[in-house]
Formats: C-alpha cells, structure tokens, sequence
C-alpha cells in the first residue's frame, strides 16, 4: 500500500480539498441525522486509515466527516433538501450593499461616459455587471467559447492585481502582499464574492506570500486551499457552475500545462505559455461544460487564441482610465480609447467566429458520472502522477473508455 500512495506526488491540502468536496456533495443529499453518522462514520475511518499508515485515505475521510458535520445547520432535521432549496444554496449570491454598493454603480456610470458602445462589455469584465449586455453580445461570446472572459476569476486577478502592486518595487514583497490583500478584499466585497472571483485571489496571494516564507509557491495546493476556504464558508457551492468551471480550468492547466507547452517548442516561450494554458483550461473545462449545457464550442481554442490577449491587454487600461478620470476626467476619456480599441476587436473576433458554420455542436448534456473519469484521466497524465509514461497513458486511455462507455449507456 505504501507503494502505491508514493506513485503519486501527494499533496496534503489536495486530500483535505477533496475530503471537503465530497463532505459538501454527500451533504446535499443527506438529511440532518443521516449527515451527522455519516459524518461520525466517515471521521472514524479516516483515524482508522491513519492508524494503519494510510494518510492519504485518512485526510480524505476525516475531511468528508468534518464538511458533513459542518453541512449540519444547512439541512432540515426530517427531510432531505428539495431541488429548489438546493439551487438557492448553490446560486445563492451575496448582495452587495452600503458603500461598496454606491462605489460600484458610481464605477458603472463612470465607465458608460468613458467607453460609450464598450461600456456594457467595460462593466461586465471589470466590476461582473453582465446585466447591460444584450442577448446578441452575451451569446457571441458563449457560441465562439469565449464566455469565461465575462467572468472575474484567474484572468481578471492577475492582470488587475499586477497593474494595482506595479508602482510597488518588487524587493518589497510584504508591502506588495498587504496592497494585493486589501484591494482583493475590496473586489470582491465589490462584486459580491463569487466562487470564481476568492479561487483566483487566494491562489494570488499564496503566490505573494510563500517567498516571504522562504517557500516556493505550488499552484495545487495553492487550488486546495482556495477550495477548502469557499466550502467551509459555503458548502452547497459544490455544485455551483462557476466554481466547477473556473476550478476546472485551473486543473487542466496545471495538470496538462508542462506536456503541451514542450509541444509548442518551436514558439516563442511567451506565446507557448499562453497557448498552452488556453488550450488546457478549454480541455479542462470541456467534461463541466458537455455534463452542463451538452454544446462543444468548435472553434474555442481559435477565439481564446485571439480574443483573451486583446481583452487581457484591455482589462488595466480601463482600470488605470477609470482613476485617471477621477482626477482630470480628459485624461482619463484619452486613456480609455486604445481600450476601447481593443475591446472592440475582441467582439468582432468573438461576433465573426460565432457566425461560423458549426460553431456551436449540440451533443446533448452527458452524464456527470462519464465525465468524472475524463478529470481521472488528466490526473494519471499530470505530472503528479509518478508512474511511468507508459503505465499512465495506459491508465488515462482506460478512463477515457469508461467515460465513452457510460455515455453511451447514460445518455
């Protein structure tokens, strides 16, 4: 047994993530008794597991039992939840109110003077205000796969939090890490703290703050515990789309991201690391995307290619032309414009690929149980997996035909 939990490069936060996470999924299900033996049960297991120099199990079990017990006040003491008592909890988002509240629509008017016909496109990658974006916008971006560009998760952190911690040297590692920590907090306070969103800022500040620990940062236990932290605040979001589909994205590029960047070795490093995280955040993305809508975006990889660098370029130019505003309001009106240059590009790339033939194939939603061996198979050809390169296509190939399998039976 020891043998086999080394073939894997384990991850402490990852055991406990996943212990959460189906804690969280079993407590959906479950009703208040039922949920505090299970928990009992599952706590009782993993101290077993430990006891017999199974750590790994043990995490796993003794986190399921916590999330369940934690899951305890969310459920109803003689019944199980009903379907749109589940959704509430799952899409539940928090109202943003008082200051924050009147700081971002004073944002939202001041970008419609500023971007004019970019303005609706401005609020919604800025501030997560989709509700201006007509139909035809909203579906251009979904038909050309482009869609998770609307919301703030990883893309939307990283280029905002490098513009905000610029002026800071970089010899300055605390003060730059107190300045990320305080305007992460104000936006997402702004934007009402979504999944996406507090996945994206944890992981930043993790990268900000282990070298001030002498420690080197690791993207997958950096993911833990961000997942850890969302489900102890919020269980039922287990099932919420928009943190299945930004974690997902993460874990496809963390697990295929080495593999396809040396096969994009003949590009310049920069545009290879690019590509190769678009091209697995779509991968990663795809099993969410088919078990929840059943539409495979033909074209997807092309618009990311095209349009994410445009909207990435654009994304501190409005931030810096929405301060400048506020100071000399011209100033800010001249900064805007190459934004809305590039904003512009980005929806005509992402309206002309929508209008392709066959940009948007309709497969019909697949079972959530066949894509879970896709997600097995990226885990067996990521490089935490210490097998050989031979025994992990084997195994990765073997999940791929279950899936294939129970979608032909499921669906």
């Amino acid at each position: 047994m020891e043998r086999r939990e080394l073939a894997f490069n384990r991850r402490p936060l990852t055991e406990a993530a996943l212990g959460f996470a189906i804690g969280a999924l079993l407590a959906m299900y479950f009703t208040g008794p039922a949920a505090a033996a299970s928990g009992c049960i599952f706590m009782a297991l993993g101290l077993f597991s430990h006891r017999n120099t199974r750590p790994a199990m043990g995490n796993v079990l003794l986190f399921a039992g916590l999330m369940l017990l934690r899951s305890l006040p969310l459920l109803h003491a003689d019944i199980p939840l009903q379907y749109s008592e589940r959704y509430a909890l799952v899409n539940s988002r928090i109202e943003v109110t008082g200051p924050l509240k009147e700081l971002s629509l004073a944002l939202g008017e001041r970008a419609s003077g500023l971007f004019a016909n970019n303005a609706s496109l401005v609020r919604a990658i800025l501030l997560g205000d989709k509700s201006s974006l007509d139909y035809f916008s909203l579906e251009a971006f979904r038909a050309s796969g482009a869609a998770h560009v609307l919301a703030l998760s990883g893309l939307h952190v990283s280029v905002l939090t490098a513009a905000v911690i610029a002026p800071i040297p970089k010899g300055r590692g605390g003060a730059r890490l107190v300045v990320a920590l305080a305007f992460l907090l104000l936006y997402c306070a702004m934007t009402g703290f979504s999944p996406s969103l507090i996945r994206a800022s944890i992981m930043m500040l993790f990268m900000l703050g282990l070298p001030l620990l002498s420690r080197q940062n690791d993207p997958l236990s950096a993911m833990s515990a961000a997942l850890i932290v969302i489900l102890a605040a919020f269980p039922a979001k287990i099932l919420n789309l928009g943190l299945l589909l930004s974690f997902s994205a993460v874990a496809g590029a963390l697990m295929l991201g080495n593999g396809v960047k040396k096969g994009l070795n003949f590009l310049p490093s920069p545009i290879a690391s690019a590509l190769s995280i678009t091209i697995c955040a779509t991968i990663g993305t795809l099993p969410v995307t088919l078990a929840a809508f059943g539409e495979l975006p033909t074209y997807g990889i092309i618009t990311n290619i095209f349009a994410v660098p445009l909207i990435s370029t654009a994304l501190p130019i409005a931030l810096l032309a929405l301060g400048a505003s506020y100071i000399y309001y011209p100033i800010g009106a001249v900064i805007a414009a190459p934004a809305r240059l590039l904003l512009s590009a980005a929806e005509f790339i992402c309206s002309s690929i929508a209008r392709l033939p066959y940009s948007l194939v309709n497969i019909g939603p697949i079972s959530p149980f066949a894509a879970l061996p896709i997600f097995a198979a990226l885990v067996f050809l990521s490089p935490y997996c210490l097998w050989s390169s031979s025994k992990k296509k084997l195994f990765a190939a073997a999940c791929l035909f279950i899936s294939a399998g129970l979608v032909l039976a499921l669906n």
